[in-house]
């Protein structure tokens, strides 16, 4: 027997799909009930979400910037297997709070991977119907939220420019969507 990807009852098609391969972000009610991946973590997250068939550069940079950029936060490049766990969730089983804000900006339901580095206190989640499109995309999107978080707090971060070029504008983008997002929400 095959297993579904993608939530319960909803074909995996059909509806708006959220914006491919851009950074978004979402927050999870105080009062959603969360599972223990995620204590201690951040009501706020990045997303992003992808068809997986457009091969967009920085994906390919993801694991790159990861080794660039944890030094530059005082985490050994050899610890990425112990400080970044990932969860995937194609049916919203675990994870149905987020599954509720994704649907408040498209109504597709889309399989969901959420990656956390606990050691900074981040969070991510990837969206699209294969796997390996989702994971990549949790995986990007940590590394935009983990150097939004950095910036936020002023800490000095990898230049991604030289080396990761994709990778670099990826982040400009992540920086934009993070205050036009906390714009929104201060409204």
């Amino acid at each position: 027997r095959r297993r579904r990807c993608c939530p319960a009852g909803s074909g995996g098609s059909g509806g708006a799909t959220l914006p491919r391969d851009e950074p978004m972000w979402i927050e999870i009610p105080e009062d959603a009930d969360v599972p223990v991946f995620l204590n201690n973590m951040p009501n706020d997250a990045m997303v992003v979400s992808t068809d997986g068939n457009k091969s967009k550069g920085f994906y390919g940079q993801a694991d790159r910037a990861l080794e660039l950029l944890l030094p530059s936060l005082g985490i050994e490049v050899g610890d990425v297997e112990e400080v970044v766990e990932f969860q995937d969730d194609p049916n919203w089983e675990h994870f149905p709070a987020i599954g509720a804000q994704l649907k408040r900006i498209a109504s597709a339901e889309e399989c969901i991977c959420v990656a956390v580095c606990r050691t900074l206190g981040v969070w991510a989640v990837g969206v699209g119907m294969k796997a390996k499109a989702r994971y990549g995309a949790a995986k990007v999107a940590l590394v935009g939220a983990m150097v939004v978080a950095a910036a936020e707090v002023g800490d000095d971060i990898a230049d991604f420019a030289q080396e990761l070029p994709a990778m670099a504008e990826f982040i400009e983008d992540c920086q934009q969507s993070r205050e036009a997002w906390l714009a929104r929400a201060a409204e």
